[in-house]
């Protein structure tokens, strides 16, 4: 119960300061003495070849907030094998892993060509990305799936869907889809807008358009929203972003698209 409560406030906001102080309290009385009092215990990142032990002399005093970098040069494909341990010198595995959890991150940070980014989803929070050519006739209006050949004009319109999907419920997500260039938005006044179950305030920028939730429930969600085509050429769509701004680690990005605008 102890580390549902701790992950759940990882990524929602308790509504008042006294429920903040009140849920600290209640989690403070119930909490093990092995959480707090096992200042001999080390955690260790075998990183590839390398290994990196941080014991609480290391560490931020208080908050246990420690970090290492590694240089680009230094970096290898093996790096991608990584394993966390947690020791202790006075107590045993079983002891050790039942204390406080340990949490943390290990990510690539690097520049690449946005045609050779692929999708990248979180098992939490994920989002999806596809473009639709909107075909209107008398009867109706016809989507279209946009694929890397399909023929498009100059003064189409095209339908942006993004598809969320939320697996518990999160506070203060926001939501950036990067706007293909030789296209512009629809929608140019940032407003508060409701769909499909969820609100939302949108705002549209030069090269992106925004999306804050202020609270998110777990479930599915699509939201649409509409650009036109006003340049001939080959661009890419562009990638759509998605995190919850309480808890970074949950983030995750949809693939790109590319359109060909012929005369």
């Amino acid at each position: 119960m102890i580390r549902w409560v701790i992950q759940q406030k990882k990524s929602n906001h308790w509504a008042t300061t006294p429920a903040t102080a009140e849920a600290c309290y209640a989690l403070l009385k119930s909490l093990p003495a092995n959480y707090l009092s096992n200042p001999t215990r080390k955690v260790t990142f075998q990183v590839g070849a390398q290994s990196f032990q941080i014991s609480p002399e290391q560490a931020e005093a208080g908050t246990g907030f420690y970090r290492q970098r590694i240089d680009g040069k230094k970096v290898t494909s093996a790096m991608g094998n990584i394993t966390c341990t947690v020791s202790s010198e006075n107590k045993s595995t079983t002891q050790s892993l039942s204390a406080a959890p340990v949490m943390g991150s290990i990510y690539y940070q690097y520049l690449e060509n946005l045609n050779n980014i692929k999708g990248s989803s979180h098992p939490a929070l994920s989002v999806e990305k596809i473009l639709y050519l909107q075909k209107d006739s008398l009867q109706s209006k016809q989507l279209v799936p946009i694929q890397s050949l399909t023929p498009l004009r100059r003064g189409d319109r095209i339908i942006c869907r993004l598809i969320i999907t939320c697996k518990q419920p999160m506070d203060y997500v926001y939501l950036k889809d990067m706007r293909g260039s030789g296209t512009e938005p629809v929608d140019v006044i940032s407003s508060y807008r409701w769909q499909d179950g969820v609100g939302y305030y949108q705002t549209t920028r030069d090269a992106h358009t925004g999306f804050f939730f202020r609270h998110l429930n777990k479930g599915t969600f699509i939201i649409n929203y509409s650009i036109n085509i006003t340049h001939i050429g080959s661009f890419a769509a562009g990638l759509a972003n998605i995190e919850c701004l309480y808890a970074p680690e949950y983030r995750s990005h949809s693939n790109n698209t590319n359109m060909r605008v012929a005369e």
